[in-house]
């Protein structure tokens, strides 16, 4: 089952699998459940480090649920 999150500071949305609550993957503020569906545009991304998977409308910059940073390659 998939669940929603949606950050309290910059309201970015990310959904997953399972229970462990994420972290916002573009503020790091904290995030709460919501109650909204899985969006059809919505992209699933794999994390290189921690292999987590999430979905999520915009590219993230750090993965929700570890320091992995998906921005550095676009930046360096």
């Amino acid at each position: 089952m998939i669940t929603a999150y949606e950050c309290e500071s910059c309201h970015t949305r990310v959904y997953i699998e399972g229970k462990k609550q994420p972290f916002c993957p573009n503020c790091r503020g904290r995030m709460f459940k919501k109650e909204i569906e899985l969006p059809k545009k919505a992209e699933k991304i794999t994390c290189p480090s921690c292999e987590r998977e999430f979905y999520v409308i915009s590219p993230p910059f750090k993965c929700p649920f570890c320091d992995y940073n998906f921005s550095l390659g676009e930046y360096w």
